[in-house]
């Protein structure tokens, strides 16, 4: 029987989330679920909210957090 369809998990830039995240990727193999990755950025203070300046936000943080991101099991590559 399959318990779960869709799964969200939600990254940190931190690093700590590596062992929720290897669960989740195991929920989502053994129910044959759909698994979404999102990741939260800091808040963008009310002037920035252009497209331009959301994404150089982005870049930024996954500069400064590259690390992290890359320490994900190998399982989230596939």
């Amino acid at each position: 029987m399959q318990r779960f369809k869709d799964l969200l998990f939600v990254v940190t830039a931190d690093g700590s989330s590596e062992i929720a995240y290897q669960r989740a990727v195991e929920l989502a193999d053994q129910n044959q679920a759909r698994l979404t990755v999102v990741e939260v950025i800091d808040e963008v203070p009310r002037r920035s909210w252009t497209p331009k300046n959301l994404q150089l936000k982005i870049i930024a943080d996954r500069q400064v957090n590259r690390v992290s991101r890359n320490s994900l099991p190998a399982a989230a590559k596939k």
